[in-house]
């Protein structure tokens, strides 16, 4: 089976967020979270947010998998 991380965090209440690729909302207070599948090995996961004004903040973390033997 895959191997999954959830990323969760809170953002600016309803901006516009993309976790690992994907377009994913935040709530009225702002949280999300967000299931993203894990390739065997590291795996670069960026969370970007763009708030009302079009400014962009940007979070990564490097996220390893276990190779199963």
């Amino acid at each position: 089976g895959d191997e999954r991380c959830v990323v969760e965090g809170i953002a600016e209440p309803f901006c516009r967020l993309i976790v690992a690729g994907e377009r994913v909302s935040a709530g009225a207070d702002g949280r999300f979270r967000h299931d993203t599948p894990l390739r065997p090995g590291a795996n670069l996961v960026v969370v970007e947010a763009v708030d009302a004004a079009g400014n962009s903040t940007y979070r990564s973390q490097i996220v390893r998998r276990r190779i199963q033997h």
